[in-house]
């Protein structure tokens, strides 16, 4: 056998000979395994009481090594030149800002504003943000500047969009970029286990409501770069709970209102795909449904017809369809029951994931969603954990698939 001969190999060794074949065998064994953290040292690291984002619980359930080098470890990026998605992110969100207040100053409703005006204003924006940002940073090169060009035409595309749907529905924007947490605007969320408590900070893109017969509803706007929708499996899992704490946070700062739904609106680039020259008639209307809200709302009367009031067949504004005989369909309509439901899981995969960092836990564990979605896909630190399947204990974590039906309350 192989193992006689590599003994004896051994034991005629030289020194040095032997001292490499240790190497070798402790290799052979390697687990990749990183060692957890002693709870006091979690709470050094991450501080006691604890305040955490949401996005950062995300991490977490992404993958707890990544979380650790990304908020523990919290190495530095040295490229300064180069623009990122976060970048334009920034971007997005302060121009979207600006406008809220440049209308509020105004003293205007939204109403009363044309899609002239609101280009004109928006395109200011854009001119000023764009050559302040991180001292001009994006206009260091020339992909940069044409990218700069592009951001500032799909962003003014987005807002004339986004100024359209307030126009038309009966939600009015209250709150612009509010952050909750410690010192605040809104407080921080408080949650207990073990007893003690962790506190939920955050910033909401937008706040909006509507008061229709003596009632206060709520909603929620996130502004996305990218196309996103709720998956309920993720947020199930921990990975995409974000507007629904945000809702809580929300609903704690407004006693007294309801929740109406939780949208991502994302940034609209006017491009769609036909299938054929036959549907290019189809282009504007393409173009609405693209740039839809997209999320979950709540299947009341009263929050369909404000979220789109006197629509016909198909609403522009939220993925909503109406049959002949006025009975409404949607995959994104829930009731009330599960709606609240679905908040409390989010608080509760909030209370699993801080607990479980604070108490040390760093597993290498990322998960697989299906043949090509991994959270190693786009990880920044996939080089610093070395995660490799042919390692002991190097394996994909599967996610616990559902689908709404199965929230449906009792289930």
């Amino acid at each position: 056998r192989w193992q006689d001969a590599y003994k004896v190999i051994k034991e005629n060794a030289s020194d040095w000979a032997r001292a490499r074949m240790a190497l070798l065998e402790k290799a052979l064994h390697a687990t990749n395994a990183p060692k957890k953290l002693d709870k006091s040292r979690a709470e050094k690291l991450f501080g006691s009481p604890a305040e955490f984002s949401i996005s950062r619980l995300e991490s977490f359930a992404q993958c707890g090594y990544k979380h650790f080098i990304q908020y523990g470890i919290s190495p530095a990026d040295s490229k300064f030149t180069e623009v990122n998605p976060i970048d334009w992110g920034t971007v997005f969100h302060t121009a979207m800002e600006m406008l809220a207040d440049d209308v509020a100053q105004s003293g205007l409703d939204w109403s009363a504003l044309s899609a002239d005006e609101i280009e004109k204003r928006i395109d200011r924006i854009y001119d000023d943000l764009l050559d302040e940002y991180s001292h001009g940073k994006l206009f260091y090169t020339f992909s940069n500047r044409a990218a700069a060009r592009k951001m500032k035409r799909a962003g003014t595309k987005t807002a004339v969009i986004a100024a359209e749907h307030i126009k038309k529905g009966s939600f009015r924007p209250v709150e612009y970029e509010v952050k909750f947490g410690h010192n605040k605007k809104y407080p921080p969320l408080v949650l207990s286990f073990d007893k003690a408590n962790i506190l939920l900070k955050g910033k909401i893109d937008r706040v909006d409501l509507m008061e229709k017969d003596g009632v206060q509803y709520l909603r929620i706007i996130d502004y996305k770069m990218g196309s996103k929708d709720i998956d309920i499996t993720k947020v199930v899992n921990g990975l995409q709970i974000q507007l629904f704490v945000y809702i809580r946070a929300a609903l704690n700062a407004y006693p007294g209102a309801v929740p109406a739904g939780v949208f991502y609106y994302t940034l609209q680039d006017g491009v769609v795909t036909l299938k054929s020259t036959d549907d290019i008639e189809k282009i504007e209307q393409s173009k609405l449904e693209k740039a839809q809200l997209k999320g979950l709302f709540i299947n009341e009367p009263a929050i369909i017809e404000g979220l789109d009031p006197g629509f016909e067949s198909k609403s522009t504004i939220v993925p909503l369809t109406k049959k002949k005989d006025k009975t409404v369909k949607s995959k994104s309509l829930v009731a009330k029951e599960v709606f609240e439901k679905i908040i409390k899981l989010a608080l509760d995969k909030a209370i699993e994931a801080s607990s479980r960092i604070l108490n040390g836990d760093n597993p290498i564990e990322p998960y697989k969603f299906d043949r090509t979605s991994t959270s190693c896909k786009y990880c920044s630190y996939i080089g610093i954990c070395g995660f490799d399947e042919r390692f002991s204990g190097n394996s994909y974590r599967k996610l616990i698939k559902i689908n709404l039906d199965d929230m449906e309350v009792g289930g």
